[in-house]
């Protein structure tokens, strides 16, 4: 499943939030994109996606998670996860789970970033059909656009996307093809103007 976040919404909010920005447009109907026009006269130079996830232990003791992306060039890039657990709070509640941060820039409008999140398990792993594990699977973006007068529009997503799956080992394929479905990668259209769709 790609997941969508609309930088719109986002400016939206960084306009109330600070009271800065003279013309923040207004809701065209649509409660999940409002009408935000970019900056007048100015154009986009560069724009930034930074993908943040964070996975549990029992995860990265399971599974091997390969998370890939394309720079502005095109060419593939790897980031890693941690090697040590962060502890994150989301919702009122704290997890400790390793992170792993991806970051794309580009300077080509229109253009396409993407990242990719691919799972799969350890070789040599001893996994019982009864024991039980648990997965919890946290992500977040953030994302900026630089206009020709210097100005930079963008914040992070504020609402983070938490799963939590606990199961038995016997269902350890079935969840990895599960979580290959619906973690598998963030998708951005940077349109002509420099606004920009997950």
């Amino acid at each position: 499943m790609k997941k969508y976040f609309s930088i719109l919404t986002a400016v939206l909010l960084a306009c109330l939030a600070t009271m800065s920005l003279t013309a923040c447009g207004s809701d065209d109907g649509n409660n999940d994109t409002p009408d935000i026009p970019a900056p007048s006269g100015v154009t986009p130079v560069s724009a930034e996606l930074t993908t943040y996830a964070w996975f549990s232990q029992d995860m990265v003791d399971l599974l091997n998670i390969d998370v890939t992306y394309r720079d502005a060039d095109g060419v593939t890039q790897k980031a890693e996860v941690g090697k040590a657990p962060e502890t994150v709070s989301f919702f009122g509640k704290s997890y400790n789970v390793y992170p792993v941060k991806a970051k794309i820039s580009t300077t080509r409008f229109p253009g396409e970033l993407d990242m990719e999140i691919h799972y799969t398990k350890k070789a040599g792993v001893a996994v019982q059909p009864d024991q039980i594990f648990s997965f919890t699977f946290i992500s977040q973006n953030e994302a900026y656009v630089t206009y020709s007068n210097g100005q930079t529009l963008g914040m992070k997503n504020p609402l983070p996307e938490v799963s939590t799956l606990s199961f038995k080992g016997d269902k350890l394929d079935n969840v990895i093809r599960r979580f290959n479905d619906s973690h598998d990668d963030v998708e951005v259209e940077v349109k002509k103007n420099g606004t920009i769709d997950f």
